[in-house]
């Protein structure tokens, strides 16, 4: 049984001891980013519809679900009203699950409405924030340490490529690295830097170590000085889709359990 086959099944247990719909489930993290390491785990991550009832109940109930967590698989899911919510903010998170080019299940019908509510919730500030606040922890990492694990570099340098392609197309940037730097204004002499690692990531496990890139960390330190130069100038923008929002929730619950 192929790795496809063993998550196909594990939804399926998941389908049954919880009484929730699957309607949707995709790799999120390096697989999906496409800087996976031999031996990295695969995250599947998936949106769930619960039974009319358990929305109309006046007991608060968990809105997660963790089913799997082990060296090969970290599998676990939100609640469609979770999603929703979370997609209002601009949640970065629920939006690269929703564009993940590596699909284990998808209701088609019941997900593409959701799909499609990116770009009204879309908030440029807010992402920015995110993306930055992810890139910062590992810029800092990179520059006190003289060899870091390649991973690190690679969870600054994408968070940053998003944040410069928000700042120049003003929507949500793709979620595949290569599709990102692809769609960016960006030195040459920098994306052969950034290609020799991705070749580089591809053979080496999860906990190995370069000596520092001086060039690259010259490139990200500008890169972030930048951005948070522009998000001092920004505000967030909510959004007001409110009744879109309720529409599709409500439609989607009924749509799910016929």
């Amino acid at each position: 049984m192929d790795i496809k086959d063993q998550i196909t099944e594990k939804l399926m247990e998941t389908e049954k001891k919880y009484g929730v719909k699957i309607i949707y489930a995709a790799e999120s993290g390096s697989r999906s980013w496409g800087f996976a390491s031999p031996d990295s785990d695969y995250d599947c991550r998936f949106i769930y519809v619960s039974r009319l009832e358990s929305y109309l109940s006046l007991e608060e109930r968990k809105d997660t679900i963790e089913c799997e967590l082990n060296p090969v698989f970290d599998i676990s899911g939100w609640d469609l009203k979770k999603a929703l919510k979370l997609l209002k903010r601009s949640n970065a998170a629920i939006c690269e699950w929703l564009l993940s080019p590596i699909k284990y299940k998808e209701e088609q019908s019941l997900i593409e409405p959701i799909r499609g509510l990116i770009p009204y919730c879309f908030d440029e500030a807010r992402t920015l924030r995110h993306y930055m606040g992810v890139a910062s922890g590992k810029l800092s990492a990179i520059r006190e340490k003289e060899t870091e694990r390649l991973k690190t570099y690679f969870y600054c340098l994408r968070p940053l490529a998003c944040c410069q392609h928000i700042l120049e197309f003003s929507s949500f940037p793709p979620v595949e690295y290569a599709s990102v730097i692809g769609s960016i204004s960006i030195e040459p002499r920098i994306l052969d830097e950034i290609n020799k690692l991705l070749l580089l990531k591809a053979s080496m496990k999860e906990g190995e170590r370069i000596p520092k890139n001086a060039s690259l960390l010259e490139y990200m330190d500008k890169a972030a000085l930048s951005i948070e130069e522009e998000l001092s100038r920004m505000h967030g923008n909510p959004t007001q889709q409110n009744g879109l929002l309720d529409g599709i929730f409500r439609k989607t619950i009924e749509d799910a359990w016929i």
